[in-house]
């Protein structure tokens, strides 16, 4: 970004309009959906958010962190799992995309910690913003503000989606079945593009192991339902790949 960011920078007025990366990527986020540069602006000044630069491996939180912010992915990526008592590592999500929110889920349920970690998977800055300013208006009565809540219940909801998604995928008898399903979910929301996730992230993201994973791709494979190239994983047989999900 152009402009300087040290390890936490309070956003100060201006600093969208100075800044064009940092307002591209405020503005591609969901959660500042319908709002102009003054209204996200006044949100994040009014709230005092901040700024946090982070280097690769840097842990964003810890699974026994108490919720505290909303997070939002300026720059970079970040990792979101837990650690089984076994010393697996399961990685639930990743956020690669500015404007990508992360945590807001954990300070709506209650809970006094996160239960999972975030970590930079790379150098990464995010924004961070109070939970108090999003759980009720400011005594000013800002349009802004309210909106601001507004797309955060939405947010919420789409959430809840893709954890159902996330179940139904878990819920899966096979690893054939797992793999399938993944690779037609990501066509539906990228359609003809190869999937690009290593296969050491699609076994994390659907706990089995790297080997395995390997196994079954090349079985898959084999009998046309996918081709394996080094751009990613493309769809071949689209009816047996379904059939495969539906087992």
């Amino acid at each position: 970004m152009s402009t300087t960011i040290q390890k936490s920078t309070v956003l100060s007025p201006g600093m969208l309009e100075n800044n064009r990366k940092l307002e591209t990527a405020l503005m591609s986020s969901l959660l500042f959906d319908e709002m102009s540069v003054s209204d996200i602006e006044g949100c994040l000044t009014c709230s005092r958010s901040r700024i946090v630069a982070y280097e690769k491996g840097e842990p964003v939180f810890f699974m026994d962190d108490k919720p505290s912010k909303v997070m939002v992915l300026l720059e970079g990526s970040v990792i979101v799992g837990r650690d089984t008592p076994d010393g697996r590592r399961i990685i639930m999500n990743t956020f690669d995309r500015p404007g990508d929110l992360f945590g807001e889920v954990y300070l709506f349920v209650n809970k006094k910690t996160y239960g999972h970690f975030a970590e930079a998977a790379e150098k990464t800055q995010i924004l961070q913003i109070p939970k108090e300013f999003l759980f009720h208006t400011c005594g000013n009565g800002c349009a802004y503000h309210s909106k601001l809540i507004s797309n955060t219940l939405s947010v919420l909801a789409q959430k809840a989606d893709y954890l159902n998604e996330r179940l139904d995928i878990m819920a899966s008898i096979s690893l054939r079945q797992k793999i399938a399903k993944v690779l037609l979910r990501y066509d539906l929301q990228h359609p003809g593009k190869p999937y690009t996730a290593t296969r050491e992230e699609l076994a994390q993201y659907i706990a089995a192991t790297r080997p395995s994973i390997s196994r079954e791709l090349m079985n898959m494979q084999d009998e046309g339902l996918i081709r394996v190239g080094k751009e990613g994983i493309q769809i071949g047989k689209r009816n047996d790949l379904e059939d495969a999900a539906e087992l």
